[in-house]
């Protein structure tokens, strides 16, 4: 299929308190002899915000999506990012999850 790799396909941010910058930067390489493209990125909610070069990827080179998380959403989270790709029309389908606690100020 692809002849991509992926540093992580799930990150898990574990437990957070509140208002953690909550960032993963997903690696893809690309495994391939052709250049890699990614076209676009949706992600299953708008409290996700991907992030990424455009540049055309070339064979051996790595391609970073910058994955952030809205943290002032308190619970347990479970989100998919789907990066479309010059490769295939399936999209490579990353996740992150995790959850986001309320915190007593310690003054």
């Amino acid at each position: 299929g692809y002849n991509v790799s992926v540093n992580e396909l799930e990150h898990d941010f574990g437990t957070k308190p509140l208002y953690t910058k909550t960032v993963f930067e997903f690696q893809i390489k690309n495994n391939s002899s052709e250049t890699l493209v990614i076209k676009n990125i949706t992600t299953s909610c708008r409290c996700t915000t991907p992030t990424y070069s455009k540049r055309p990827v070339k064979s051996g080179k790595i391609a970073t999506v910058k994955v952030a998380y809205d943290a002032s959403r308190v619970g347990i989270f479970s989100k998919t990012i789907y990066v479309y790709t010059n490769f295939s029309t399936e999209p490579i389908e990353l996740n992150i999850k995790g959850t986001m606690e309320e915190t007593e100020n310690k003054e």
